[in-house]
C-alpha cells in the first residue's frame, strides 16, 4: 500500500470515527467482568450557540483518564451528557428568539426550550466532541430535562425528605429583576466600583476601649449580633 505524502487529517479522522461508531469500540458491557470503572463528567449546558477552545480542554482531561482506565483493564462507563435544564437554557431561548418567558405561554416555551437545547447537543456533539474523537459510548446519552433523570431526580428528593435533610425555609436570594428568577452565587460575576469606607466604633463590655470596624456596608449594622476580632503586636 502506498503511504501518502501529506496526512490529510480530515479524510483520516472522519474515516476511523466512521469505523469506532460502527464498530462500537467504546461501548460499556454490563455483562463484562472486567472491573467497572465510571466517569461522571459534568454535563455542559445547552445554552450557546457558540464553541470555543474551552469546552475540548475540560473534557479532554475526562477522556484521558478514560483511555488510560480502559489500557489498565477496566471495563470504562463513560457517558456523555448535556444539561438542558434550567436558567442557561430559558435565557438562551429567550435571547435568541427576542421573546419573554412571562409573556409567552409556558407549554410553549417549554417546547421552545427543548427544540433549541435539540439543536444545541447535536452540534456540541458533532462539532466537538466527535472531532475530537472523545471515546464516549453515546448509547448511553443522556440529558438532564429527559423523564428519566427528572424521575431519578424526584426520587432521590424524596428520599432526602423522608431523612428530613430537607426542609423549606424562608432565606435571601440573590434575584435578577429582568430576568424574573433568583440566581445561583457562581452565575454572578463580581463588580469593582468606588464607593465609600465607613469606620464604626464598637464598645467592648466592662472596658473603656472600642474596636473600629471599617465596613463599606454600614446599613448592615443593624443585622451585626457579635464581633470576632484578634489583637495583633505587642498586645498579644
Amino acid at each position: 500500500m502506498e503511504i501518502p505524502k501529506e496526512y490529510n487529517a480530515k479524510e483520516v479522522e472522519l474515516k476511523w470515527q466512521k469505523y469506532w461508531e460502527k464498530n462500537k469500540i467504546y461501548k460499556f458491557d454490563i455483562k463484562n467482568k472486567k472491573p467497572i470503572y465510571s466517569i461522571d463528567t459534568p454535563p455542559p449546558y445547552a445554552s450557546a450557540g457558540h464553541l470555543h477552545v474551552g469546552h475540548g480542554l475540560h473534557y479532554t482531561q475526562f477522556e484521558i483518564i478514560a483511555r488510560i482506565r480502559r489500557q489498565l483493564g477496566y471495563n470504562v462507563y463513560f457517558a456523555p451528557g448535556f444539561d438542558d435544564n434550567g436558567l442557561p437554557t430559558e435565557k438562551y431561548v429567550e435571547e435568541k428568539l427576542g421573546i419573554n418567558k412571562s409573556k409567552t405561554n409556558r407549554a410553549e416555551f417549554r417546547k421552545l426550550c427543548l427544540k433549541e437545547s435539540q439543536k444545541v447537543e447535536k452540534d456540541y456533539a458533532n462539532r466537538v466532541f466527535r472531532k475530537l474523537g472523545h471515546s464516549y459510548d453515546w448509547d448511553l446519552l443522556y440529558t438532564t430535562i429527559s423523564p428519566e433523570a427528572q424521575k431519578v431526580t424526584q426520587t432521590v428528593f424524596l428520599k432526602l425528605v423522608k431523612k428530613r435533610d430537607c426542609y423549606r425555609k424562608e432565606e435571601p436570594t440573590i434575584w435578577c429583576p429582568h430576568h424574573e428568577t433568583a440566581l445561583a452565587q457562581a452565575e454572578v460575576e463580581d463588580l469593582q466600583r468606588t464607593t465609600n469606607l465607613n469606620y464604626i466604633d464598637f464598645d467592648i463590655a466592662d472596658s473603656n476601649e472600642r474596636v473600629v470596624i471599617a465596613t463599606t456596608r454600614p446599613e448592615f449594622l443593624p443585622a451585626c449580633v457579635g464581633i470576632l476580632y484578634s489583637i495583633i503586636g505587642s498586645r498579644l
